[in-house]
């Protein structure tokens, strides 16, 4: 009791502060972490801490999975539903075979493309501008009721945002024809032939287990090791998803927040 005066006079009447905060954060940051640990005085400690670690890294891991614009499990777009929003350029050909780039709105620039998104224009060009009569203007964004969907090499000035997505693509194995999702990154959003359609750089199918709570996924990508780019209709978009680039020619998905109290039960 003798330390009250000296809190007193720093602090004031004891109705003005407690401790309780600090006593629950107690249990869980050090009384539920020492549970999983050895009682062995020279490693105790030790693990302990890294315990610590683990749990902050998977929280920090599931709150950058939990975006609020996050759609819902089993979400799939609308292709006839022409919501393309953000930054916009348009490429069409300024005289004879001189094609041409032109930012309409936002802070978009040649070199933030070339830097993050080689050959796109290349690819915009040999699909949707076939001649000089031809035309077509770009977004970064797609917005549906309650989901934002990202593709800006420049967001707000703060870098390169390209969300990560499930999409649904035809396979054929042992004869028979099956659909399977893959991790694919959006890289803009255009409408074609009266429909909202995405640009992506999808993983293949060579994918391997990475961790518990991670899936190894390879890139597509051309023979000079470019980016290989696909467009489809934006209701091949199944889902969002968390994925951290390893290397440009390889990408990490981690599972669903919601599915890893099932791979330690």
């Amino acid at each position: 009791m003798t330390h009250l005066p000296k809190y007193i006079t720093m602090f004031g009447n004891p109705n003005n502060y407690n401790t309780e905060g600090g006593e629950q954060n107690h249990k869980f940051l050090a009384k539920k972490p020492a549970r999983t640990a050895r009682k062995y005085a020279p490693f105790f400690s030790d693990q302990v801490a890294k315990r610590v670690s683990e749990n902050l890294i998977l929280k920090r891991i599931q709150q950058q999975s939990q975006s609020p614009t996050s759609p819902i499990t089993g979400y799939q777009a609308n292709n006839h539903k022409i919501n393309l929003k953000g930054s916009r350029f348009k490429i069409s050909y300024q005289m004879p075979h001189q094609p041409h780039v032109q930012f309409l709105l936002g802070k978009l620039n040649f070199h933030f493309y070339q830097e993050h998104m080689p050959g796109l224009f290349d690819y915009l060009l040999e699909h949707f501008v076939p001649d000089e009569h031809s035309k077509v203007i770009c977004y970064t964004e797609y917005k549906d009721e309650n989901i934002l969907l990202r593709a800006h090499p420049n967001y707000y000035g703060g870098g390169p945002w390209f969300d990560w997505v499930k999409v649904q693509r035809k396979r054929v194995q042992n004869e028979a024809t099956i659909y399977k999702c893959f991790p694919a990154r959006l890289v803009c959003f255009l409408e074609w032939n009266g429909q909202s359609h995405c640009v992506i750089q999808c993983c293949g199918d060579n994918d391997e287990q990475f961790g518990v709570l991670a899936t190894l996924w390879s890139t597509e990508r051309k023979d000079d090791n470019t980016p290989l780019y696909r467009n489809a209709p934006i209701g091949v978009v199944r889902d969002m998803c968390f994925v951290m680039m390893e290397s440009e020619e390889s990408a990490i998905k981690i599972q669903h927040y919601e599915l890893w109290p099932d791979n330690f039960l």
